[in-house]
């Protein structure tokens, strides 16, 4: 009873010591991975969800040209923006408490299909998994956040024949198409599959009227369609046809990667392990998981989670024929660490053996999350071009600098500038006295230019400045920081004022 108080004991403080390393970067003000990337384009997204109250869609996925994830994300991180003023850090806390909410029902799904001491161990497991991501959560937390309850109510959907059952599973699965669609969409269609065989061996007819609760998840997208002429479903259609052939991957690299994935990458437990180690560790586990399987408890979990994690990388090699990213597949994560955790304790003869396996994949993910927040704060926060505290420190530079008002372009190679953009936005807001106008000339005109690519050493921005915003005088004043990037300040005539820019750097990227 000790032993078991202490074990308790030690498990707790290290799952608190997880989350106080995942916090590590709000704790200190700030946010970053991605700032001028996916966080930065949520920040806006959230910020035209104030304005215009309701919106149709969320983010671009990025794997099929023309295709959009739902805005779920969005509204899930809503309430937070709204109270913190849209601070991105007020959103960060947020993330933290979404950490801890997994954590609980991570801990909730394990009790229920297996004991409390497995839910303890996938929690500790997972919230050492957080320490690096709890900084930089996008929209496919989301689908992570709900596919344990999901796989909960399906099992129980089975198991029961109880319609609310259904209706909940596959509301849940509707909301992850809208988190990560490269998740959600594959998930459907298989739980489509399983409940028609189901509703078919058990005539139950009458359950197929669940599928109309889809129709609240999907309803976004059918708004979007019919006002924009189906074209989510033309971009679809394009690429399942081979007319649009975007990133699309030769046959021997699709065959070789969805069978890594399948049997590797697709557990998400090994992401920071060496692959040798990971080889070694999932063949240990496949072995263990073989030979204990007549004694297994529960082992209707282990057959419904095979169902969906093969079925998902089959459709994977079947549908999709670009790269699968871990950030498809990480919803399944949650579950793998409950069913692993479950034969910790279910199969005591091999029970050293996965100790021995979950303490490399333990150090070896604390090691990379303290180097991702402890190590890496104090060369990152407000200083690197991707932390918030950094972009809204040039924005408040310019409004010091600046009088009533003023105008300012900013240039990326990528020409959105979505994350210095938005800071700009929230600096105006707490300088009332002042406006700043973006992509607009005026007396005073600022120059704002994010850091160089590395590998892009012609994307200086001479061009952008000369032939799209049209200024070609020197500055009278330039401010550069240490990390790259730098404004210049001009004064314009009358006649430079009236020189149009190009409609191109007008792009509506701007709030």
């Amino acid at each position: 009873m000790l032993l078991r108080k202490l074990a308790y004991s030690v498990v707790f403080t290290l799952i608190v010591i997880n989350l106080i390393l995942g916090a590590w970067f709000v704790l200190h003000g700030d946010i970053t991975y991605g700032y001028g990337g996916d966080i930065a384009r949520d920040m806006y997204l959230l910020q035209l969800g104030v304005i215009k109250k309701f919106v149709l869609i969320g983010a671009y996925s990025g794997g099929i040209p023309g295709v959009y994830h739902g805005p779920a994300w969005m509204y899930l991180n809503l309430p937070a923006f709204v109270i913190a003023g849209g601070n991105p850090v007020g959103v960060g806390w947020y993330w933290v408490l979404l950490s801890i909410l997994m954590l609980l029902i991570i801990f909730f799904i394990s009790k229920k299909l297996f004991s409390s001491k497995v839910g303890l161990l996938s929690a500790l497991m997972f919230s050492v998994f957080m320490i690096g991501q709890t900084k930089e959560l996008t929209n496919p937390f989301g689908a992570v956040l709900v596919f344990p309850i999901f796989f909960y109510g399906i099992y129980q959907y089975l198991d029961k024949s109880l319609a609310k059952y259904l209706v909940l599973s596959l509301f849940l699965n509707g909301l992850m198409v809208q988190f990560e669609a490269a998740f959600g969409v594959p998930i459907l269609i298989l739980t489509t599959v399983l409940v028609l065989w189901h509703i078919a061996k058990k005539r139950t007819w009458n359950h197929l009227l669940s599928f109309l609760i889809l129709a609240i998840p999907f309803s976004t997208y059918a708004a979007f369609e019919l006002r924009h002429g189906f074209l989510q479903s033309k971009a679809l259609y394009n690429y399942m046809t081979g007319v649009v052939n975007f990133a699309k991957q030769p046959f021997k690299v699709i065959i070789i990667s969805r069978i890594r994935g399948l049997f590797v990458d697709g557990f998400y437990i090994f992401k920071y392990v060496p692959i040798y180690f990971s080889i070694f560790a999932s063949s240990i586990f496949a072995y263990v998981i073989y030979q204990t399987r007549k004694s297994m408890f529960n082992i209707k979990a282990y057959l419904l989670f095979s169902y969906f994690y093969c079925g998902y990388w089959a459709l994977m090699l079947a549908l999709y024929k670009g790269i699968v990213f871990d950030y498809y597949y990480w919803p399944f994560f949650p579950l793998v660490l409950i069913l692993l955790s479950s034969i910790f304790f279910t199969s005591k003869q091999y029970r050293y053996i996965l100790l021995f396996l979950f303490i490399p994949i333990y150090i070896f993910t604390v090691d990379v999350g303290y180097k991702a927040t402890v190590k890496m704060a104090p060369n990152y926060i407000g200083k690197d071009s991707g932390s918030w505290l950094f972009n809204k420190r040039v924005a408040e530079d310019v409004f010091k600098m600046s009088g009533d008002d003023f105008g300012y372009y900013i240039y990326t190679p990528d020409l959105y500038a979505t994350g210095t953009k938005y800071a700009f936005y929230y600096v105006q807001k707490k300088n009332v006295n002042k406006k700043g106008y973006l992509n607009k000339k005026k007396e005073i005109t600022y120059l704002i230019f994010t850091p160089l690519f590395k590998d892009l050493p012609f994307h200086n921005g001479i061009w952008w400045k000369e032939a799209q915003v049209r200024i070609s005088k020197k500055p009278n004043f330039v401010h550069r920081y240490p990390n790259g990037f730098r404004f210049e300040r001009y004064s314009l005539t009358d006649q430079e004022i009236a020189v149009p820019s190009d409609e191109l750097v007008l792009n509506t990227f701007s709030l």
